[in-house]
């Protein structure tokens, strides 16, 4: 499993990266530098960190997921009445 580091209330603590935060890397990164899903997703994939298929598959749709409906969530977060 992989972790990533963070500060917190004046601690650093480590947290273990599941499917979701991996997810929400993949997709930071497609959107702050117009990288392409598929490569960072196989490489994310092809490490050994998530051996359980569930998982995979569910990281897998999180990203494609996210993607297919992003003009659906942008119209519905715009509509809002902030």
């Amino acid at each position: 499993m992989r972790f990533r580091q963070e500060h917190l209330w004046g601690f650093n603590i480590i947290v273990p990266m599941t499917p979701r935060g991996m997810a929400v890397e993949i997709l930071n990164r497609v959107a702050l530098t117009d990288a392409y899903a598929e490569p960072l997703l196989d490489a994310c994939l092809s490490t050994q960190d998530l051996t359980n298929i569930h998982d995979r598959r569910l990281l897998t749709e999180l990203v494609y997921g996210v993607l297919r409906q992003q003009g659906h969530l942008a119209a519905g977060y715009l509509s809002l009445p902030w």
